[in-house]
């Protein structure tokens, strides 16, 4: 493969010009909307940052937290620095959004061996409207978002990367903890296919191990149980799965899933209850699983949102036009990338296996989130070669 590395500098320094101007109109939003947290979940996430920063404890009002701590480590940083503002947490949001188009113009650009490929990955997700939104957000999405992007560049760039997978495994698995049960699988592909040594691949194992080790231990002293996720995967399936939800998202206040919840069970067993309760109505009730799961299926795939105040007027249209030319060009890549199958066969396993956990738990185009830059990426390589660029043509670039 001849590399030419001026041309190479050359076209990537306009990558870092989009990610620039990026991460100026995602700051010019997040002015634009003020400093009050808009949606529930952020009030959770902030009590836990203002806890962290004060008392350097990981609870909200005296509660065992459970999500996991990167969002409210990156917060609590920002306030220690700047004072309990939610802005500079979400200037600082907007920061890591713009190295995400830099990270999804890579893996374009690795995905295609196209040079275009990255200039029309850098911009296709640099005026993406989730992106930009959830960077506005003091969530979990724009820290995960950037740490699972930066895990699939490390799997596409094959042995010079395969170490630092562990790394990036591990911050993505802080962030939050889906990624868990797809890595074997993802490790695994890299040494059947011969791209990444053995050795190197333990080393990426062992790293992601002492994350995980890490966090379990913490929670052991804090809570009792040696958990290396979260004491919420009950509640999601639970919630996904009862005899109230019809839809297959989110609970509605007047479900009662929850009126028979024995007390004086801790946190962990709590959650351990709602599994039960799930598991049960899932084998009870077969038909009505399935049922659930395809609308669930359709949720998570669906071209705008799905919540009513949504899903009308500019957002339903912003998403139309967005997403859904990134979905259509993205599922040109097996044919057109196909003389890439080994590197962008992972990136299809991982919607695969990301679509069929929201089948089971919970299905929101909030939760498809994740993959977007992969099928941006995807997309973004078929365009360039339909666009005529030489090197997603032949597979060289130079």
């Amino acid at each position: 493969m001849k590399f030419d590395f001026v041309g190479r500098q050359r076209h990537f320094g306009w990558v870092w010009l989009i990610a620039s101007l990026a991460f100026v109109l995602r700051c010019a939003y997040v002015l634009s909307q003020g400093d009050a947290l808009r949606l529930p979940d952020e009030h959770r996430f902030w009590c836990h940052a203002l806890n962290l920063a004060e008392n350097f404890t990981y609870a909200c009002n005296g509660v065992f937290a459970h999500d996991m701590p990167l969002t409210a480590m990156f917060a609590a940083v920002c306030i220690k620095l700047f004072g309990p503002s939610t802005m500079p947490v979400r200037i600082g949001f907007c920061l890591v959004s713009s190295l995400t188009v830099v990270v999804t113009a890579r893996l374009a650009q690795a995905y295609s061996r196209s040079f275009l490929a990255g200039i029309l990955a850098a911009l296709m997700s640099s005026f993406y409207p989730f992106f930009i939104f959830y960077s506005g957000t003091v969530l979990s999405e724009t820290l995960f978002l950037f740490f699972s992007s930066l895990l699939f560049l490390h799997f596409a760039e094959g042995r010079e990367a395969a170490v630092r997978s562990g790394l990036s495994a591990g911050l993505a698995h802080l962030a939050r903890p889906t990624l868990l049960y797809f890595l074997p699988v993802a490790w695994g592909w890299q040494v059947v296919t011969g791209r990444a040594a053995v050795s190197r691949v333990l080393m990426a194992v062992g790293i992601f191990l002492l994350v995980l080790l890490g966090w379990g231990v913490r929670n052991q002293v804090f809570s009792g149980h040696f958990l290396v996720a979260t004491h919420s995967s009950g509640q999601a399936l639970w919630e996904g799965n009862n005899p109230w939800n019809t839809t297959g998202g989110v609970s509605e206040p007047h479900w009662g899933y929850m009126n028979d919840a024995p007390t004086g069970l801790d946190a962990v067993e709590l959650d351990r209850w709602k599994k039960e309760q799930a598991l049960n109505f899932i084998v009870g009730n077969p038909e009505r699983f399935f049922d659930s799961a395809w609308k669930k299926f359709l949720r998570f795939w669906h071209l705008w949102p799905n919540a009513e105040k949504f899903s009308s007027g500019k957002y339903k249209w912003a998403s139309l036009l967005s997403f859904g030319p990134v979905l259509l060009l993205a599922l040109f890549s097996p044919w057109v990338l196909r003389r890439q199958w080994k590197v962008i066969a992972l990136p299809w396993l991982f919607m695969a296996y990301y679509t069929v956990l929201h089948m089971i738990i919970l299905g929101s185009i909030r939760y498809r989130l994740p993959l977007e830059p992969l099928l941006i990426a995807l997309g973004a390589g078929v365009a360039a070669r339909f666009l005529g660029s030489e090197t997603a043509r032949t597979g060289r670039l130079r």
